[in-house]
């Protein structure tokens, strides 16, 4: 699967820390991210986390986002 940066943006992981899904992925090209390598940043809880494998990340947010679909929601 190829990984576009617009795919990257709109990717929603959850946040190691609170598990909440109100996150983003922070670009190592932008400008002011000093560490030049993937982050992703809760703004739930405000942590920043450096990502160790981007792939792993996406294959898996996706797996969980199909998951939650198929599931639906029960009322």
């Amino acid at each position: 699967m190829r990984i576009t940066k617009r795919m990257l943006m709109e990717l929603r992981p959850r946040c190691p820390g609170c598990r909440s899904t109100l996150t983003r992925i922070i670009l190592p090209e932008t400008e002011w991210n000093e560490s030049k390598q993937y982050l992703l940043h809760c703004k739930h809880c405000g942590h920043v986390f450096p990502i160790e494998d981007i792939e792993e990340l996406v294959r898996k947010t996706l797996e969980e986002q199909a998951e939650e679909e198929e599931g639906g929601i029960e009322l």
